[in-house]
């Protein structure tokens, strides 16, 4: 059966995964760099930002080390770059056998479509979780030396909402190619998504009218609970939503893929 098409598709992503880990560990030093110079000044001038805003962005304790990485990282710049690298591996997982013709070869052996459609999966989060990883380790590493009073339950909990953020977006990118073959059509809709849901996530925190309908977004279970805040409540039971909404995704384009003409 060629191997596995598990750890194949392992291998065709680990060059793009050491680039990632260089990046990632890069950003959290960088952060972690400038936290003495945040936690040293006078934060008043952000009383004039609105009320709703200093808590979304956890700005009322970002001279705080939770609320400072909580701020800078972890409702920021990391959940894009797990979007990114979600959309990106699943996007290109089925696309590229097809766009190489190898895929006829791969389902030309006793290799079930059902089969294929969940090893290149299963490949894609085993990356995200790594990725995740990288995150937890280099955090929780480099923010001790800081004294930032951070453990690694914290740590732990927000890297869990990055990782669940990028399966999450990165299955329905999977999943629009798995239905229409179409990398770019799977980028643009599931980053056309993933914006729409962060602009409704920001404009539900400020408008009164939106708030009740912010269950909606993936944004308000990944980050509305402050994941680097309140570790000490445990994993929020938004995370689990968000793994249920990954694997429905997934499970309902399988009768699509199967039905679909790949020109075998």
């Amino acid at each position: 059966m060629l191997g596995s098409v598990y750890t194949k598709t392992l291998r065709d992503l680990r060059k793009g995964f050491i680039g990632w880990t260089i990046g990632t560990v890069a950003l959290v030093g960088f952060v972690v760099v400038l936290w003495p110079t945040i936690r040293d000044m006078d934060m008043s001038v952000l009383d004039e930002y609105p009320a709703e805003l200093r808590e979304l962005f956890s700005f009322d304790a970002i001279n705080t080390g939770p609320g400072y990485l909580n701020s800078q990282l972890f409702t920021s710049m990391l959940p894009i770059m797990f979007i990114i690298y979600g959309v990106g591996a699943g996007a290109r997982l089925l696309a590229r056998e097809e766009d190489a013709g190898t895929l006829d070869v791969l389902l030309s052996t006793p290799l079930s479509r059902t089969r294929l459609m969940v090893d290149k999966a299963a490949a894609a989060a085993t990356g995200l979780l790594g990725l995740g990883l990288v995150v937890f380790v280099s955090t929780w590493a480099m923010a001790a030396p800081a004294e930032m009073g951070v453990s690694a339950r914290y740590t732990a909990g927000a890297s869990l909402a990055m990782v669940l953020l990028g399966l999450l977006y990165g299955a329905i990118a999977y999943s629009v190619t798995a239905a229409t073959g179409k990398r770019s059509v799977a980028i643009a809709i599931s980053v056309s998504l993933a914006v729409a849901g962060y602009v409704f996530y920001l404009m539900a925190a400020l408008v009164d009218a939106l708030e009740s309908w912010n269950w909606i977004t993936p944004f308000h279970h990944a980050l509305g609970v402050g994941p680097a805040i309140d570790a000490s409540a445990g994993i929020p039971l938004g995370y689990l939503w968000l793994a249920i909404a990954t694997v429905m995704v997934v499970a309902l384009v399988r009768p699509i893929f199967h039905r679909r003409d790949l020109g075998l």
